[in-house]
């Protein structure tokens, strides 16, 4: 059996690789570690068809996947039989209560292996996912294994659009199971905590990707001088001012992969704030508003803003033309980065927020992905970003002060994510950040100082 699963390895990796390796998305803090751990793992997928064992296999090429597969498909013919046991098949039948299959799935997980289970118990008819059978949370709490949730949209073959495939983070059944309740009730407790992460994740593709049947927009601004500027200034960043980014949840995290409209909001200390959410959101390929009258001070920046799409502000009063441009970047599924405190703040404190990113979220039903940053932007000096959950219009409902209510809860976001990040930032780094901003409010002021002189 050692052989010739060898054998069935050797010969079909390259076509397995070209057709069934799909295109990865990891949600996770630690979220390579799963790949190149040892030690015992359960694989929890959803269940779109008959070869997702493969798509499996191939995003773990050094482990043994022993995959549990219904009785229909292991009787189906010897030859079939032969192939599932060496390739490590656990059989079950699911229309008995014989649980022989959880027993050879704890002794496998004992031994340090790694158990693929399908918790539909069936194949996917349509977009929406069936209930979870109760027997992976008995798997996890009797192996004391961590769980790793992966949903996939499906999609093989080479000239199908590539499958995507969401890697969550481990998830423990100690963190779930309560001594004063039964066994099963745990059981169906862990299960449910599992399904309840891939729903979000399968939530997230039909809603924030693009299905195989939808073409993405082109956008107008991505140009080849802004792939070069990209390409050129994003090793700069992570080399010259280490960006350390941490998330309130693994949906944040999706955010940076969003394939549909969205805004992202962000504190304002420092002009190298844009650049550096340019760097994080680089795959959504971003836009920015940027106030006219300070870009037009500088000629090379004025150019280089628009060589990277930003959209410029007249901020002497209500400039429709932006907010028109804004609209239909968000319409033609794009991502904006705005800065709703409309000017630089140097201090500790949310400064109130202009109404416009309320506005345009709650006409466009774009989520609202709030971020802070504290850094002192000197050169190899860590730069701490923290990103929050997305904020969804819908979540007011429909009230006539919508869009004052969005402001206030945008806010108070704000608020909490500040103290998240400085939670996270090294003390001795505060207060150099701390003192940098105290200079640069100097500097500032100097300058509006001397443009007050000149225009006298």
């Amino acid at each position: 059996m050692f052989l010739l699963r060898c054998f069935l390895k050797i010969t079909n990796i390259i076509p397995a690789l070209l057709l069934f390796f799909p295109k990865r998305y990891f949600l996770g803090k630690k979220y390579k570690e799963p790949f190149w751990r040892k030690g015992p793992l359960i694989i929890s997928a959803n269940h779109r068809a008959f070869i997702d064992y493969i798509m499996i296999a191939t995003m773990f090429p050094f482990r043994k996947i022993n995959v549990i597969v219904s009785e229909a498909l292991y009787d189906f013919n010897p030859f079939l039989r032969i192939i599932l046991k060496a390739l490590g098949a656990i059989r079950t039948d699911r229309f008995s209560s014989n649980p022989d299959f959880i027993f050879k799935s704890l002794r496998i997980l004992k031994k340090g292996g790694v158990v693929l289970v399908f918790p539909e118990g069936r194949i996917e008819t349509s977009d929406e996912m069936f209930d979870y059978k109760k027997s992976l949370g008995l798997i996890a709490m009797e192996s004391n294994a961590p769980i790793l949730p992966i949903y996939h949209r499906g999609g093989f073959g080479i000239f199908k659009k590539r499958n995507k495939a969401f890697i969550g983070d481990l998830i423990y059944a100690k963190d779930y199971v309560e001594e004063n309740k039964k066994l099963s009730e745990n059981a169906i407790a862990v299960t449910e905590a599992v399904r309840n992460k891939t729903v979000e994740y399968h939530d997230f593709y039909h809603n924030s990707m693009y299905s195989n049947k939808e073409k993405k927009p082109k956008k107008s601004h991505v140009t080849f001088l802004y792939r070069f500027l990209m390409a050129t200034s994003s090793p700069l960043i992570k080399i010259f001012l280490r960006p350390r980014v941490a998330f309130e949840s693994d949906m944040a995290k999706a955010m940076l992969y969003n394939e549909k409209r969205m805004i992202t909001i962000s504190n304002h200390s420092w002009w190298i704030d844009a650049p550096m959410l340019y760097y994080v959101f680089r795959r959504t390929s971003p836009r920015c508003i940027a106030a006219e009258d300070i870009m037009a001070e500088n000629k090379f920046l004025h150019n280089m803003q628009k060589a990277i799409g930003c959209i410029f502000l007249d901020r002497t009063g209500f400039d429709w033309n932006c907010i028109k441009k804004c609209l239909g970047e968000l319409n033609s599924d794009g991502n904006l980065i705005i800065f709703p405190e409309g000017q630089m703040n140097f201090t500790q404190k949310t400064l109130p927020f202009h109404s416009g990113t309320a506005m345009m979220s709650i006409m466009t039903s774009s989520p609202v992905v709030p971020v802070y940053i504290n850094s002192s932007y000197k050169l190899f000096k860590k730069t701490y970003i923290y990103i929050g959950n997305p904020i969804k219009p819908q979540a007011l409902g429909n009230t006539k002060n919508s869009t004052e209510e969005m402001t206030h809860l945008l806010e108070s976001k704000m608020d909490i994510i500040m103290d998240n990040c400085n939670s996270i930032t090294n003390s001795k780094d505060l207060a150099v950040i701390a003192n940098i901003k105290e200079k640069h409010k100097i500097i500032i002021e100097q300058n509006k100082q001397r443009g007050t002189k000149n225009d006298k």
